[in-house]
């Protein structure tokens, strides 16, 4: 497996505004990618992976060979929500769903409340893993709404909607 960012689009519709695609470069890549015996891993998420504001372009990618193909039956990727970043973070998983059981964990972030004794997790801080989850629709809504508009209402909403996502990814990482 090969995931970077290759600073190159392997088609046309991976970018969204700026000058023309350059065709050679596409070619060369995609020629490369052939003559090594890869392919590119399925994702989820933004078609784009890089920005710099006026232009959207899927640069990061992750791509196998067939011996990774039979080693590891599914591959996926996901193309995260934008942080800080002008590149989304990449989420690769690979092999078979390992049999989930139920568990007793403990949130250090529990210690750190003090009505800590007279409550339960589900009180202060609900599901933590949906909270994240809705915390990551509602970006990826907004994303979408300032990739259409591009106006200041949008970007503003869209600067609110990132730090709610990061305050729900800072509680998921205390877990």
């Amino acid at each position: 497996m090969v995931a970077d960012d290759f600073n190159v689009i392997s088609k046309s519709s991976e970018r969204s505004g700026g000058a023309p695609p350059n065709e050679r470069n596409m070619e060369e890549f995609n020629d490369t990618m052939f003559s090594c015996g890869l392919v590119e891993v399925d994702f989820d998420g933004s078609p784009f992976t890089w920005t710099n504001e006026t232009m959207w372009q899927c640069l990061d990618r992750s791509l196998v060979n067939e011996a990774w193909s039979n080693m590891f039956g599914v591959t996926k990727m996901s193309h995260l929500v934008w942080g800080r970043s002008n590149h989304v973070p990449l989420l690769i998983r690979s092999g078979q769903r390992p049999k989930q059981g139920s568990a007793f964990r403990f949130l250090n972030i529990w210690g750190k409340r003090p009505i800590f004794l007279e409550t339960w997790n589900s009180q202060c801080f609900g599901n933590i893993s949906q909270a994240v989850q809705q915390a990551e629709e509602k970006l990826r809504q907004c994303e979408s709404e300032f990739q259409l508009r591009r106006d200041d209402i949008s970007k503003s909403k869209l600067g609110e909607e990132r730090a709610a996502f990061t305050r729900a990814l800072a509680v998921e990482s205390e877990f």
